[in-house]
């Protein structure tokens, strides 16, 4: 029996496809247009380089002060 042992990575991409293609189905379904879904995944992709950005000058101020 071969164990194959996740990392914190992996799980976080496959949460993060389910996630994807819910919402983008969701939206769709709800709206009725494929546009607004795609505007949906747009938002995600949006907050993500927020999370980003904010991470990196978090880092970068973390750094000076060190």
């Amino acid at each position: 029996m071969i164990l194959h042992h996740s990392s914190f990575y992996d799980v976080t991409e496959k949460m993060a496809i389910v996630i994807g293609v819910f919402s983008f189905g969701f939206v769709q379904q709800i709206s009725g247009n494929m546009r607004n879904a795609i505007g949906a995944l747009v938002v995600f992709f949006v907050l993500g380089f927020i999370g980003l950005f904010l991470t990196l000058n978090k880092q970068k101020s973390e750094t000076v002060m060190a």
